[in-house]
């Protein structure tokens, strides 16, 4: 009987490591340091050479394994619009184009006065945990598989689940080695950086 509740215990935790219901896209930074009260976040090694992208290893989570989170950087984004915008202004001949790039160029400042932490959207993450995971039980999370190829970027094949779910197999076969869950279109070179 001890053996059938650890056996269920273990269960649990794999299907509860793998729930991360509580990310969703476009999350800032501040939702997702509310969502996990106790975690740690550490800025990553290496950082993305493209600034409009802020990578953080969330430590100390309830899922076993490593998190890398990745955040649009609203605030480097804006000022990107911002400038184009002035750009714009300074060419622009008819009152009516000035008077709408104005407003644009007013939008956007007021967008960039928030605090930075809430203008790092989600984009997208990373989870390797300890072990890989069971392919069957990752069905039983996820459902079945919607399909699979090859990621030429990372060199590895994946396995795709709704809700842009991607399991990268083992070199083993034995499992999932580790998850990418996107949100939006995949920055491979990030991942490759986190994964090494």
């Amino acid at each position: 009987m001890r053996i059938l509740l650890t056996f269920a215990l273990l269960i649990a935790q794999v299907v509860y490591a793998t729930d991360f219901s509580e990310m969703h896209a476009g999350m800032s930074f501040t939702d997702v340091q509310k969502a996990y009260p106790t975690a740690r976040f550490e800025i990553t090694s290496p950082q993305p050479i493209d600034k409009t992208y802020q990578t953080y290893e969330l430590k100390r989570s309830k899922h076993p394994g490593r998190i890398v989170l990745t955040f649009l950087n609203g605030y480097a984004v804006d000022h990107f619009a911002i400038s184009e915008f002035e750009q714009k202004l300074m060419l622009a001949t008819r009152e009516s184009e000035k008077a709408k790039y104005r407003e644009n160029i007013q939008n956007f400042k007021k967008s960039v006065e928030r605090p930075l932490k809430d203008q790092l959207l989600l984009h997208s993450f990373i989870w390797q945990p300890i072990e890989p995971l069971p392919i069957n039980q990752v069905i039983k999370t996820y459902g079945p598989p919607e399909g699979d190829g090859f990621d030429k970027a990372l060199n590895a094949a994946y396995i795709r689940w709704k809700d842009g779910v991607f399991g990268y197999p083992a070199p083993s076969g034995k499992g999932i080695s580790f998850f990418e869950y996107r949100y939006a279109t995949s920055k491979p070179e990030l991942v490759q950086s986190y994964l090494k």
